[in-house]
This record gives C-alpha cells, structure tokens and sequence, in this order.
C-alpha cells in the first residue's frame, strides 16, 4: 500500500552523527546526475540515480531517497505494495545501500499509502459519486480525478487507466480506480511522533494507516441518487436552501429521518426569514415530499466501490 516515500538522515541524527554521505553514497556509486555547487553557505550536494527510480540526493551532512518504493520493487504501482512486499522492499533497499548503513534510523517525511480498485465499469462513473467530505477542500486532479485536501494531508481519486503510464499486460483490460492517502507535511504533528524507516516493518503501523484509509472512504459523503438539481435555483437564497437539504440527505440513509429533517431544514429557514413569501414556503415543502415520494436508493456504482474498498480494506490488512 505504501508508494512514494521520501526518507531523510541527517548527521544531527545519532546513528549517522559521524557520516559524511557524499563520500558514502560515492563510494557506493559510481555515476551522478547532477552536483550543485555550495551556495549561500548551503553545502553542495549531489543527485545519484542508481536505485531504480529512486532518487538519492546527498551532502556531507544530509540525505534524502525518494520516488515510489512501489515501482522499485515491483516496476510499476499498477501492482500494489503488500505489508509483505514492503519488507522485501526495504531489505533489497538495505541491501544495496550496505548492510552497515542504518537505515532503520532514518526518518520518513513523506509518503502515500494506497491502492488501485478494480471496477465493473470506466473509473469517472464512481469518481462523480465522490462529492464532499468534513474537513476537506475538494478540487479536480489531472483531467480524470479529484483529491480532498485538508493541511498537510489529501485523499486523492483518479482513474489509473487515464494517465500516460503503460500499464503491465495483466492490466490492460482492467478499469482502475486509484485511491490513495497523501501525508504531505509535518509527518510528527500527524502522527504525534517521528516516523522512522523501522516503524514501516511494524504491522500495527501498517495496519494502523490501512484502517485510516478505510475510515476516510467511509466519511466521504457519496451522491443520492436520485438528488436534487441545483438548476432549480433561481437566486442566492435558492442555492443556500438546496445546499442545507441537499447536506441533510447525504448524511443520513434512513428515509423517514431524512425527511422529517428536511422538512424542519425549511421551517428554521422560515423563522430565518429566509422565504420572502409564504408561498416560498409551502412551495419548498411540496417540492421535499415530492422528492421522498420517489424513495432513495444507493446507486449501483455506489455499492460496488463500498463492497470493493471494504474488500481491499480486509485483504491488505498485516
């Protein structure tokens, strides 16, 4: 599930006080693709490119490897990184950065934990299911996806089979949706600790993140179906009384509930003074019972990407 990551070390850290990691990554090898030279008192450094798609960038004092420890391993993140797999990546890792070089000490900055969904039908179906979620800001991703964004931290929904990468065979009848958790920033405020290379051996971590990406599908607020047009509005007040409805209807899957709700939404913007006429009123009411006159069902796409996350959910767990 993990992907890209960026693991730092810098000689502040104990376990790598005495390094110098230009001399160390040189001496392992051979070819860089580019040294900067010191500058403004930040000492020059280097970009080695000799682990696969793995960058390592390294100065006298600091160093930093990332890219997707997914398409390390596996040559590509159609596949997804098992907790198993994980523990392969990193030993083949260690293994090539020198069994004396402590890489469990090292922190890790950056990284996204996610997978790719199989589907029955082109991934953009269930991406406009996807409309809202507490906390998070949602914008469009590329021309097929959108990501939830909060600080330091984003879901993001894409259709795998739109971007450039060329899928392996086993895939390329496949429709793939990609859902992932990005923590971006400040990993020790999230998580109220350092995150080092050692805790990403640990399966209560693993399973840890797992249940975080579960629980974040789960808030994400899907469209009903059937739902109520937005076109109805005819001005500013229209579009704030959808909007309160519209909310009472997604949060909740029992019917009679949601109407009472609903209903009680247009009697508090009443006493609002939200309806200029009283007519508005009574107008807006029959529109509510008209629309839960015709029932509210899940749509199709919508259990199908419910059954299949959970799916994911119980098979990757450690």
């Amino acid at each position: 599930m993990f992907d890209t990551v960026r693991i730092y070390g810098h000689t502040s850290y104990p376990a790598f006080a005495k390094a110098n990691f230009v001399d160390y990554f040189s001496g392992i090898f051979s070819e860089y693709g580019e040294s900067l030279p010191e500058d403004e008192g930040i000492s020059s450094y280097k970009i080695y490119k000799s682990l696969g798609n793995l960058r390592i960038t390294a100065s006298a004092n600091h160093f930093s490897i990332e890219n997707s420890l997914c398409k390390y391993y596996h040559g590509n993140n159609f596949m997804t990184l098992t907790y198993d797999d994980l523990q392969s990546a990193l030993k083949k890792l260690k293994s090539e950065l020198g069994k004396k070089f402590p890489l469990d000490h090292a922190k890790v900055t950056l990284f996204d934990f996610g997978t790719n969904i199989s589907l029955d039908k082109p991934a953009v179906q269930y991406l406009n299911l996807l409309v809202d979620s507490p906390g998070y800001d949602i914008y469009p991703y590329r021309p097929s996806g959108k990501y939830f964004s909060k600080q330091r931290r984003q879901l993001l929904f894409y259709d795998k089979m739109a971007t450039n990468e060329i899928p392996p065979s086993d895939f390329f009848d496949k429709n793939l949706l990609r859902y992932e958790i990005q923590y971006l920033d400040k990993i020790d405020v999230q998580f109220g600790k350092y995150i080092y290379v050692k805790d990403l051996k640990r399966k209560g971590f693993f399973n840890q993140l797992l249940k975080v990406w579960y629980r974040e599908y789960l808030k994400i607020i899907k469209q009903p179906y059937p739902y109520i047009d937005y076109s109805q509005a005819k001005n500013a007040n229209d579009l704030i009384r959808l909007h309160n409805i519209q909310t009472h209807l997604r949060q909740k899957l029992d019917l009679g509930v949601l109407h009472a709700q609903a209903l009680d939404e247009i009697n508090v913007l009443s006493k609002a003074r939200h309806f200029a006429y009283p007519i508005e009123k009574r107008r807006w009411r029959k529109k509510v019972n008209e629309y839960y006159s015709k029932g509210f069902t899940p749509s199709t796409f919508e259990k199908e990407l419910n059954t299949k996350i959970r799916a994911a959910y119980s098979f990757y767990k450690a």
